[in-house]
């Protein structure tokens, strides 16, 4: 259950939707009309008085087949209750009136060097945001109705307050993932992580094997990586994920690393496509196309079932799955944000620099949401038109922008990893807003 003092659920109320995040599911789902003012109506009525009212706007029939279907998904409670809390949110012209979900960088610093890190980790930055200035954050998201967070790096437990910023997001309700590579983990922060522990506890590794990973990550990472594992295993029961970016160098290791995944006691197996950002657009041998990344995806779903390991990924062999915005591209900009470790806002921290909006040292995560000028621009993209007359538009919306501009398509042009081009199969994307789960990280 969700921790005592925090409802299960959190209704998110815009202009033109509803928004149910359940905080068990870890998932938002979207809402009738009449879903969300029986839900608004419930906390501020009570139970009988909201049936009544809807029935009043929407008549008997649709009343009643609105609560039954609220109390058959767990929603209403049998005496029509619903442990949530309600956030409004005022009119907005854009996307989603605020995001779903928020990367937060925490430093540069990094005891890495890994060939393919997104952020050109190593040293730190000066001027890093203060404890204060990312509790403040917090606190600003928590208020919107963003329910999700990553906390990422460089490397997140090179921050000392991480503990303390975890449980703040937690006292919060707030679901939050970190993202690490575990070579730091000791037993006292495992035991400070379990005062509030966080949602998700994810570690990279990128091979099966030292001589496979440490080509990547840099000698010594695997034993280290899977010694913090072992030590995570024996003194955090809430356990761990492992990240693995699929690159040109480890895309045959993927079934191997379901053996691994699953011999080390991993909740999680996440299998990431490589990005062009940051060191990686230094390293090309370490890019794999779309083709070679739906094989190792195989490969691994393969053996994951002999297993019963579980095993995620965004881009699992058929369209990205994306949120349901109104535009073209991504959902950076369109569900989800990223800020630097400097407090710069940007729609994703893979984006090249030119897409940072604002500070947060100088304007409200909110104000550069709606407001900032590349998030506007990124939601006023017209297709292109290959994605135009595309069958599959509806699907992917147009893909990644940041694999479009690196191959120099230009802002709204077609993303490389295109599955129409490729001719194969991709799985409808099911529009049936009422149960459409939006499943956002990791």
């Amino acid at each position: 259950m969700a921790r005592v003092g925090h409802t299960r659920y959190v209704l998110r109320v815009e202009p033109r939707l509803g928004l149910l995040y359940d905080r068990l599911a870890h998932t938002y789902s979207r809402l009738t009309a009449h879903e969300t003012f029986l839900l608004g109506a419930t906390l501020r009525l009570g139970a009988a008085n909201a049936e009544a009212a809807l029935m009043g706007t929407a008549g008997v029939i649709e009343a009643e087949r609105t609560t039954a279907l609220l109390r058959h998904r767990g929603v209403l409670d049998g005496s029509g209750s619903f442990d949530g809390r309600a956030i409004e949110l005022s009119s907005f012209g854009g996307s989603y009136a605020a995001p779903l979900a928020a990367h937060i960088g925490l430093t540069t610093a990094c005891n890495f060097a890994c060939r393919h890190c997104y952020s050109s980790s190593g040293a730190r930055s000066p001027g890093e945001l203060t404890r204060a200035e990312i509790e403040r954050i917090l606190d600003e998201l928590a208020a919107m109705g963003c329910q999700q967070l990553v906390f990422g790096g460089g490397e997140p437990f090179l921050r000392k307050d991480l503990a303390p910023l975890i449980a703040r997001a937690g006292a919060l309700g707030l679901d939050s993932y970190v993202h690490t590579n575990a070579s730091l983990v000791e037993r006292p922060m495992l035991e400070a992580l379990l005062g509030w522990p966080p949602t998700g506890l994810t570690i990279s590794l990128d091979g099966a094997t030292a001589e496979v990973n440490d080509r990547v990550r840099g000698a010594g990472t695997f034993d280290a990586t899977v010694a913090a594992m072992r030590l995570i295993k024996e003194s955090y029961p809430p356990g761990f994920a492992i990240s693995m970016t699929v690159t040109g160098v480890n895309h045959q290791e993927t079934a191997a690393m379901v053996e691994l995944a699953h011999r080390e006691g991993a909740t999680l197996l996440l299998l990431r496509p490589p990005f062009p950002a940051g060191k990686l657009k230094e390293s090309r041998d370490l890019m794999c196309d779309l083709e070679t990344f739906w094989a190792a995806v195989g490969a691994a779903t393969t053996r994951a079932a002999e297993l019963g390991q579980p095993v995620n990924c965004p881009e699992d062999g058929g369209a990205v799955l994306p949120t349901d915005f109104d535009g073209f591209g991504c959902i950076a900009g369109q569900s989800v944000l990223g800020i630097t470790p400097t407090g710069a806002i940007t729609p994703c921290l893979n984006l090249p620099d030119r897409f940072m909006a604002g500070n947060i040292r100088t304007s409200s995560v909110l104000e550069v949401w709606q407001r900032g000028a590349s998030f506007k621009s990124l939601r006023e993209l017209e297709p292109n038109e290959e994605c135009r007359t595309c069958e599959y538009y509806a699907v992917c919306k147009g893909g990644c922008r940041i694999r479009a501009i690196d191959a120099g398509h230009g802002d709204n042009g077609p993303d490389t990893w295109c599955y129409m081009k490729l001719g194969r199969d991709v799985r409808p994307f099911a529009r049936d807003a009422r149960r459409e789960r939006l499943r956002l990280l990791m």
